[in-house]
């Protein structure tokens, strides 16, 4: 099984982050040093998909993927792929040690799971340290800016040999050192692996695997979603004033993730406000506004921009943080829509905070 789930994920892995060795020229040393550190900062969380294409002499195909990347031992790849008389759909999960391969067979989800050893990398972390080593021994050379998803992405030509073959790519990363747009050639074959969308919004219900009640989106009922836990504990001391939990919301007014949750978190809430039972703050960054105040705000006050900095360096939006001992960065439901599951998240840590 472990085999199985190492050859689905690095299908096209394993051409693209293939070993280096005997680099033609020195290159650009500059270029790889920038490229060397933007690969080793890469960003923790981002969703990204893409639009894959591989090409040989005698077949071309394309394959569309997506990933859900919360660090190294918290990964999810969707797969999906057309032929003229088959459709095959299948997601792979690797969480801590634990690997699961999960296929859809008309509306049907099937999972299968392993684990690794303990220590032993998973395919994902492997992929990387292939990587990694690829640059590290390759020829680089700085090439133009390009705009892929709607977002700048830097530009750089990587070249070595594998075994005596000659490969050369074209590698494209984000700011957070996240790859947009590669295309790799080698020995005949050409692989292009280009974003369509990109995104530094995941969220715990990114992970929640799909049932065989599930239909083919693999969404869940509000019953089921709303008994899934999607923020993250912090181990710290609860946040009061006047001795009641202070629950916060960080977003802007231009975010569409936070148009969609806003609603929903401002009722819940002023609900327990109304009853002294919380303290709660929704701060919009870009209004500078609390918007469950009637007065309007002209700043944000610095001790609630650290409580945001101390939770969320990576500094995206929407933020939530119920009394310091629960926080999440993203929605938990939007990707099925499911405003009520959120709402019952929040009652339910509410209820837990004030108990």
């Amino acid at each position: 099984m472990k085999r199985l789930l190492t050859l689905r994920i690095l299908l096209f892995a394993v051409f693209l982050f293939a070993s280096c060795t005997n680099p033609s020229d020195k290159g650009d040393p500059a270029a790889k040093s920038e490229l060397q550190a933007a690969f080793g900062d890469q960003s923790p969380e981002y969703s990204a998909s893409y639009l894959m294409t591989f090409s040989s002499p005698t077949q071309v195909y394309s394959q569309k993927m997506t990933y859900f990347i919360m660090g190294k031992d918290r990964v999810r790849i969707d797969s999906r792929m057309e032929f003229p008389q088959d459709k095959k759909e299948s997601r792979v999960y690797m969480l801590g040690n634990k690997s699961v391969l999960c296929s859809l067979n008309e509306s049907v989800w099937s999972c299968a799971a392993s684990e690794l050893e303990v220590g032993f990398p998973n395919a994902y972390e492997t992929s990387r340290m292939k990587m990694e080593n690829a640059i590290s021994s390759a020829t680089v050379k700085r090439l133009a800016e390009r705009v892929v998803a709607g977002v700048s992405a830097k530009c750089y030509n990587l070249s070595g040999s594998s075994s005596g073959i000659p490969w050369d790519y074209i590698y494209c990363i984000s700011e957070e050192g996240v790859p947009l747009y590669v295309v790799a050639e080698s020995g005949g074959m050409e692989i292009t692996q280009e974003a369509t969308m990109y995104s530094n919004n995941v969220s715990y219900s990114d992970y929640v695997l799909p049932t065989q009640n599930n239909d083919a989106g693999g969404k869940n009922s509000s019953s089921e979603a709303a008994t899934t836990r999607t923020f993250k504990a912090t181990g710290d001391p609860l946040c009061e004033e006047n001795g009641k939990p202070v629950i916060r919301l960080f977003s802007t007014t231009w975010c569409p993730h936070c148009k969609w949750i806003k609603d929903t978190f401002d009722e819940t809430v002023k609900k327990y406000v109304d009853e002294g039972k919380i303290v709660a703050h929704h701060w919009e960054f870009d209004t500078l506004d609390d918007a469950l105040t009637p007065e309007v705000e002209k700043a944000v006050p610095g001790t609630e921009k650290a409580v945001f900095d101390k939770y969320n360096p990576s500094g995206g939006v929407p933020t939530f943080v119920f009394g310091c001992k629960y926080i999440r960065v993203g929605n938990g439901y939007e990707s099925t829509q499911d405003l009520e599951a959120e709402k019952k998240e929040f009652v339910s840590l509410i209820e837990e905070l004030i108990s």
